[in-house]
């Protein structure tokens, strides 16, 4: 789809019955065999990272692919020290008009800051992990087997105890 394509939908989508037909019709996926692993220390004891589906990014990153009609399946990463205003967001599917004004909206950085200073939580990783939403067709194949295998062996490697997953 064009960008104009992606932003008209983008902008059709804030209506109700244009939300409420898609939800009727849309067929997500569902896996039988996703591993649970529960927590095992305090909060306070474990490391943290943050991985977002809002398609955020450095801007001297390569922006995501919004040629691809199935999506981009990589990522990027950024430091959580990156000053907001070196991110952006390259997500035609959803309006991101607030988050383009304070990155905080997807994105809590001010949030997991002070969870961490308030020792909530024991420590945040070096990184933050952004996908752009809305894959499908074969990109969610090359997401799961490619993109999500090696985020996951990053994180292993990080020790991350917890990985909070938010979609834009």
């Amino acid at each position: 789809m064009s960008r104009f394509t992606n932003q008209l939908f983008s902008k059709l989508f804030q209506l109700d019955i244009v939300k409420r037909n898609w939800a009727k019709r849309y067929q997500g996926l569902s896996f039988n065999d996703t591993p649970w692993a529960a927590l095992k220390k305090p909060l306070n004891e474990s490391r943290f990272t943050f991985i977002t589906t809002a398609g955020v990014h450095l801007k001297s990153d390569q922006p995501f692919n919004m040629s691809d009609k199935d999506g981009d399946p990589t990522y990027r990463s950024f430091t959580f020290d990156s000053d907001p205003s070196d991110l952006m967001i390259t997500h035609d599917y959803y309006n991101h008009n607030d988050a383009d004004r304070d990155i905080n909206v997807v994105l809590p950085l001010d949030a997991l800051q002070n969870c961490l200073d308030q020792k909530i939580i024991g420590s945040l990783s070096n990184s933050i992990y952004s996908f752009m939403g809305h894959i499908e067709g074969k990109n969610i194949k090359k997401m799961i087997r490619n993109s999500c295998r090696e985020l996951s062996q990053i994180l292993l490697k990080d020790q991350i105890d917890v990985a909070i997953v938010s979609p834009a």
